[in-house]
């Protein structure tokens, strides 16, 4: 789970701070939002492969975070 990834990204990083952070609400909003409070210098976010006309009527998560993030944002694509 979550905990595992944690642990082994941890035990491979060079000291540097970062978080990971667990909210409800809007995931657009609640992931702005955070990253402004924290003052983020790096959001990474996931996403999955396009969904055809769907995506393109519903916008998506990682769509809303890298259009506007005031830091830079990572986005990982999961294949299809």
């Amino acid at each position: 789970g979550l905990a595992r990834v944690v642990a082994r990204a941890r035990r491979g990083s060079r000291p540097r701070q970062w978080s990971v952070t667990v909210r409800e609400g809007d995931a657009r909003g609640v992931i702005l939002a955070q990253a402004a409070r924290r003052r983020a210098r790096l959001i990474a976010v996931g996403r999955e492969g396009p969904r055809g006309i769907l995506r393109g009527l519903l916008g998506s998560v990682a769509d809303a975070v890298v259009r506007y993030a005031e830091c830079d944002v990572l986005v990982v694509v999961a294949p299809v």
